[in-house]
């Protein structure tokens, strides 16, 4: 798990592998030490926020 910034977002993006497959989540953060902050805390393997209608 690592952080990257990508040339077509303002965003720093988390990159993690899920089953063998390359995933990227953003941070919403512009600046580094705000992401670094956001890896931290992240738990790629907790449950998104996604409702079901």
């Amino acid at each position: 798990m690592f952080i990257t910034k990508d040339k077509s977002s303002p965003y720093y993006q988390i990159v993690y592998f899920v089953d063998g497959k390359r995933t990227k989540k953003s941070t919403r953060e512009t600046n580094e030490e705000g992401a670094l902050k956001f890896l931290f805390n992240f738990n790629p393997d907790a449950p998104t926020s996604k409702k079901a209608i």
